[in-house]
């Protein structure tokens, strides 16, 4: 009977002590690796910690390796089983840190708030690596992880212990003094005490290369002075010509010195190619280099670059399509539209992942499809060029199926080809469709005075009478109903679309990640604050999350906006491409906004639309 009890008294232990370790959503073994070694790290779907509590297919995990002087991406498949994923991984000898996050198919991501999981690796010599707690300082102050809210007390706390474990890491002290200026109220005041210990650092260290380049970098942007920043950049390159900071010193000083002068500055651009062939950011330079000679329009000059950044980069699409915009405006329309399909071939959604695969997974999908649509912007541009009008109109209502963030420029530009084509009407409809997206764009306002001048007998003794008749019309031509749809609210309960009926019915689609990472939630709870006493107005939140996900979030975050989960099946039928979207639908239930992707100003936009909606019911 006492063997029974202390069995299961030992068997209730390894229960609680399992139930204990699944309730944490990630976890590695060993806890500390080494360089070299194999990590399993595990990521558990029924925790409570857990941002991915419903996976769609696989789980894929993200891994960052940080080395001394660069990083590295790679994407792996997890491992299922049951609720959890898992997946080894063999470390690089090399590397000093690891950073690593989960997506799934839908792409839905958990990060960490933004900054991911992050293990420091053991080196073979010692228990500790400075530069790694460098790295995690600037995930902190938001210079690696700028998606994600800095805390510079935090990041302040890991330079300290960089310093700490190695006190002639002298590159720690840029970022030091780089969150003290960005916490000060009055920065100007900290210049000379960074200067007095600048002058204490370099005098301990006389010919250390990375004394000079500390000394080159702040003079140059932490204290201005740019003197003293040519003074020690020319030392640098002077003593230390193959230095690791050399190339990129190089091209900063040609920019402090050529700075007033533009054509000494791309004549020194070359020769920084020249010398330095290598050199990593390069695009930055053909950029640059590109800008001037674009705005003194040398023609040979602009495809001979753009041909060089279409070398050094082939899977960056807009080279191809800045490329193409090029060769149509020279009517060498053959190889413009040979060169927009290589851009769409390079530009191809089923691609996205491998992207800039750290972005967060609905942002990089969103910027697929608004790339996409740039490219199909091009390509009417292409069209209108060799007069082919119907496959210009063509394309850019693919750009506006596709969420182009300037869906009113591509209405206004469908208008002007449907004047050029002499289809008066139909040019009225995409000026009209141009100023129900922003009421104040020039161009389809434009157009539609030069229709309003052409008419015999408007049916308006003014213009702005005549508008508002034109968008009358074309709102009572585009009424669809609203698609029924029932949503889930937070306590589970069934939430007909039908209960907006006869009101207005703003719509958010977003995730708990992407309130996290930026201000989007102040800036709606000041939207729907706004309306408060007002019950003309519906403001709802829809996201695909989980119901206890969002229940914990908005503990310490409160939206003002009705918060609905599991909202898979709405997006489906509303036709959302991603996150964030917003949608406003008028008091007859015909949608009236939509916004795909982040904008600026994306609140006081529909707080304008509101606004009209409320004094004008459509009928």
């Amino acid at each position: 009977m006492k063997k029974s009890i202390i069995f299961l008294l030992i068997s209730l232990a390894l229960l609680l002590s399992c139930s204990k370790s699944i309730e944490k959503a990630v976890f590695w073994t060993p806890e500390m690796p080494a360089a070299g070694e194999l990590v399993e790290i595990s990521y558990n779907t029924n925790s409570k910690e857990s941002k991915i509590t419903t996976p769609q297919g696989n789980i894929n995990i993200i891994i960052e390796s940080f080395f001394a002087d660069q990083n590295q991406v790679k994407v792996f498949q997890m491992e299922h089983r049951k609720d959890l994923f898992s997946f080894k991984y063999q470390i690089p000898t090399d590397a000093l840190l690891l950073s690593f996050k989960f997506e799934d198919d839908r792409g839905l991501t958990d990060m960490n708030d933004g900054r991911g999981w992050n293990i420091v690796i053991k080196s073979k010599n010692t228990s500790f690596n400075s530069n790694a707690n460098l790295y995690l300082g600037k995930m902190w102050d938001g210079r690696l992880r700028p998606d994600a809210n800095p805390d510079f007390s935090q990041a302040l706390s890991y330079y300290e212990k960089a310093l700490k474990e190695d006190p002639q890491n002298l590159k720690v002290w840029n970022s030091i003094w780089y969150v003290q200026l960005t916490q000060s109220k009055h920065p100007e005041q900290l210049g000379p005490q960074i200067e007095q210990k600048l002058d204490s650092l370099i005098k301990a260290n006389p010919d250390n290369e990375e004394a000079v380049n500390l000394a080159f970098h702040t003079y140059r942007v932490l204290v201005p002075d740019m003197p003293k920043a040519v003074y020690y950049g020319n030392r640098y390159l002077n003593e230390f010509p193959k230095g690791t900071e050399s190339a990129t010193i190089a091209l900063m000083l040609t920019y402090l010195r050529e700075n007033q002068n533009p054509e000494n500055m791309v004549q020194k651009l070359d020769e920084f190619l020249n010398s330095y062939p290598d050199y990593k950011d390069k695009k930055y330079v053909y950029r640059n280099l590109l800008n001037y000679y674009y705005r003194i329009n040398d023609r040979a000059n602009c495809y001979r670059i753009l041909d060089e950044m279409i070398k050094i980069d082939p899977e960056d699409f807009s080279n191809y399509s800045l490329k193409a915009r090029k060769l149509a405006e020279d009517t060498r329309f053959d190889e413009a539209e040979a060169t927009v399909n290589l851009a769409f071939e390079k530009c191809n959604l089923n691609q996205s992942r491998i992207n800039n695969p750290w972005i967060d997974g609905f942002a990089r999908i969103i910027q697929n499809k608004i790339d996409l649509a740039g490219i199909y912007s091009t390509q009417a541009q292409i069209y209108t060029y060799e007069r082919k009008f119907d496959k210009s109109i063509e394309a850019r209502k693919n750009a506006i199926e596709l969420g182009s963030p300037f869906p009113a420029y591509e209405w206004e530009n469908i208008g002007q080809v449907y004047l050029e084509m002499k289809n008066l009407e139909a040019a009225k409809h995409a000026f009209a469709a141009a100023l129900s997206i922003s009421s104040e764009q020039e161009g389809a306002l434009q157009g539609l005075s030069k229709i309003f001048m052409s008419e015999k007998n408007p049916s308006a003794q003014k213009f702005d009478e005549y508008v508002q008749i034109v968008l009358d019309n074309y709102y009572k031509e585009v009424q669809t109903p609203m698609p029924d749809f029932e949503l889930q609210d937070l306590d589970l309960a069934t939430v007909q679309s039908s209960q907006a009926k006869g009101k207005i019915l703003v719509l958010y689609f977003g995730a708990t990640v992407l309130w996290e990472n930026n201000a989007i939630l102040a800036e709606l709870n000041k939207l729907a604050d706004g309306f408060r006493n007002n019950d003309e107005i519906n403001f709802w939140a829809i996201s695909i999350e989980g119901q206890y996900k969002l229940v914990d979030y908005l503990k310490n975050n409160p939206f003002h906006f009705k918060v609905f989960c599991n909202g898979d099946a709405v997006m489906e039928k509303l036709k959302v491409a991603g996150f964030p979207t917003y949608i406003i639908f008028d008091q007859n239930g015909v949608e009236r906004f939509r916004q795909t992707g982040e904008i600026d100003n994306i609140a006081k936009l529909m707080e304008q639309k509101i606004k009209i909606l409320l004094e004008k019911t459509v009928s």
